[in-house]
Parts: C-alpha cells; sequence; structure tokens
C-alpha cells in the first residue's frame, strides 16, 4: 500500500486511521478541491492555518458556528454570535 498517494474526504476516517497529520492534509486536500472546481486559487499555505486550527488539539474541530462557539477565543465566539444573527435576519427577509 501506498501510503503517500492515500485520498479520502471523511476527515473523521483519516483521523481515526492515520492519525492528525493524514487528517490535515486531508482538511487542506478538500477545501482546495472545493475552491478550484470554482477556478478559485488559494495558497495551501493560507489552507494549512485552517487545518492547523481545526486539528491543534489532536483531534477535528469543525468550522461552523457551533465550533467557533465553543472556542475559547472572544474573537471566534463574536464571529459565530454575528453569523447567527445575520443569518437570522436574512431568512426574514427572503
Amino acid at each position: 500500500m501506498n501510503f503517500d498517494a492515500i485520498e479520502c474526504n471523511d476527515i473523521q476516517a483519516m483521523l481515526a486511521h492515520f492519525g492528525v497529520e493524514a487528517a490535515r492534509n486531508c482538511i487542506v486536500q478538500q477545501i482546495n478541491n472545493v475552491f478550484s472546481v470554482y477556478g478559485i486559487g488559494v495558497d495551501t499555505r493560507h489552507l494549512g492555518l485552517v487545518a492547523d486550527y481545526m486539528t491543534f488539539g489532536g483531534g477535528y474541530t469543525v468550522m461552523n458556528r457551533g465550533g467557533m462557539a465553543n472556542s475559547p477565543s472572544p474573537l471566534l465566539k463574536v464571529c459565530a454570535h454575528i453569523w447567527s444573527q445575520l443569518s437570522v435576519l436574512t431568512s426574514f427577509f427572503r
């Protein structure tokens, strides 16, 4: 088995079977795949920062309002709170 060529879109499975570095690389690859469909080029160093944040505790933290609201960072808590307020407001005006 060639471990350098393993690809998977199940980040949790990669974390469970191959460890946090494999999960981190999977996150970078999946985000890059999503952006490349739309012709958006993002530097892998920037994607690496997102993946590092998502896996810094040795696990997998989601990047949604629930994951950000549970963060100890006050900045991320504010971002999650503002996002949830904006989503409620926009749903009323549609």
